[in-house]
């Protein structure tokens, strides 16, 4: 008996095989829910990691949507505006009839100096006639 009152402190139960395997496949049972409870936390972890991503997410798009309407906005101002684009055109094309007034009165300039060394060789030419004559 003394045997029989070891082996009941050591197992704490009585009984036979079938008990023995009920008591595992219960120990087995509590294992799986401790692993599926750990299972469970990193899942709800991971949802909450998920929503402040998202959350993120959406403040990043809003603020980049603020951004772009502010910039779509601005570049409006500045092409179509009546002050902007109109204000653009005209200071190019005053800058381009001033670069060809420039330009035509250069050549003018040029030509009226041609014109005037011409009449000088020419006068210059007709007096060494009547010099040499």
């Amino acid at each position: 008996m003394s045997r029989n009152t070891d082996a009941l402190q050591k197992n704490n139960y009585e009984g036979n095989g079938w008990s023995k395997y009920q008591i595992m496949v219960l120990q087995q049972l509590d294992d799986h829910n401790s692993v599926l409870q750990n299972l469970n936390k990193e899942l709800i972890e991971i949802k909450q990691n998920i929503a402040v991503s998202e959350t993120e997410l959406k403040m990043w798009r809003a603020q980049t949507m603020l951004s772009l309407e502010k910039l779509t906005s601005e570049v409006d101002d500045i092409l179509y505006d009546e002050s902007g684009l109109s204000r653009k055109i005209q200071a190019l094309e005053k800058t381009n009839e001033v670069e060809e007034k420039v330009s035509t009165k250069t050549k003018a300039v040029w030509a009226m100096i041609g014109a005037i060394l011409t009449f000088l060789a020419s006068l210059g030419t007709k007096i060494a006639e009547l010099v040499i004559k």
